[in-house]
């Protein structure tokens, strides 16, 4: 349907960059060619569990942060979520830190029984629905943005990391309060752990799309076709940059879809490939919407075609 957003998988290629935004922002949209490929499905996990001494020490870290919760200032129906557990340099989230974090959650529920505790499902909807990952939220403002966009008031997140002498160790901390507070524990870091340790999250996992097959529609990938003529723009407006991805102090990042260029230059059939969070996704496809281009041609005869555009955010 023409002007709805739809999801897909996709393989990136760009070929050119244009114009330029204000001095505190460049943003390059840019059109790409692309072939469409599905994307494998991951297979099943079998259930991990954690070590008891692991759980032991995350129910001590929650029930300290719950003591520290109900002595602060917060707001007057507070919903507390917290995120994944990463690693600090370089930043990601791994198996290791899901596990961590759902454990936390679920244990500081039950030590804060008349405060909600948000359901940590809500992050992986979040992310598949934006086709963005963790990673992209950047510093501590973008995490609170990110939380207040999922209904929460409070947001809880820490580092994990080795030390010296093998144990891992935990530092929490809440955001965005004037109350803010950190707390940490560590315990060994058994096989069972360290094998957990580089696995990638499951909240990275956006899910399998793939784009239909298109009666009468050209998909052009990277390589030049004899005889075609590549679409181009004659109307690109530039999308805005939200006030969410200012408050979350976002940094540069890509959203990439792709679209049918119909026979008038309009673009239909909007699938997204790679999103960004903040509503600049959104604002992606409202400028996408509007923009007109040169249809592609054929032998010198005008003929819908596929296209990859890939809009790029970087803040100087």
């Amino acid at each position: 349907m023409d002007g709805h957003l739809k999801s897909a998988g996709g393989i990136n290629n760009s070929f050119g960059s244009r114009r330029f935004f204000p001095a505190w922002m460049i943003l390059f949209p840019i059109l790409a060619i692309v072939g469409i490929c599905p994307i494998p499905g991951s297979a099943q996990e079998p259930e991990i569990v954690l070590p008891k001494d692991v759980v032991l020490q995350l129910d001590s870290l929650a029930s300290r942060v719950s003591d520290k919760l109900k002595e602060s200032k917060h707001d007057k129906n507070p919903k507390i979520l917290v995120f994944d557990f990463t690693r600090e340099n370089p930043e990601k989230s791994s198996y290791l830190g899901t596990m961590l974090a759902d454990k936390f959650s679920e244990l500081l529920a039950q030590h804060l029984k008349n405060v909600e505790v948000r359901d940590r499902g809500i992050i992986k909807g979040y992310l598949k629905q934006e086709r963005s990952t963790i990673e992209e939220w950047g510093e501590d403002s973008g995490y609170s943005v990110a939380a207040q966009e999922m209904g929460a008031t409070d947001a809880i997140r820490a580092y994990i990391s080795e030390s010296p002498d093998h144990q891992l160790e935990i530092t929490l901390r809440r955001l965005g309060h004037d109350s803010e507070f950190r707390d940490e524990t560590e315990f060994p870091i058994s096989k069972d752990v360290e094998e957990l340790y580089p696995k990638p999250s499951p909240s990275d996992d956006v899910g399998e799309v793939v784009i239909p097959p298109e009666e009468g529609v050209l998909s052009l990938g990277p390589d030049k076709i004899s005889g075609v003529d590549r679409p181009s723009c004659i109307s690109c407006t530039n999308p805005s940059y939200t006030n969410a991805a200012r408050a979350a102090k976002f940094k540069q990042g890509v959203v990439v879809m792709s679209a049918v260029v119909g026979l008038d230059g309009s673009m239909k059939s909007i699938y997204l490939l790679k999103g960004l969070p903040f509503g600049l996704t959104e604002a992606v496809l409202a400028a996408v919407k509007t923009w007109k281009l040169n249809p592609a041609k054929k032998d010198g005869q005008p003929v819908l075609a596929r296209v990859e555009i890939e809009v790029s955010f970087r803040l100087l």
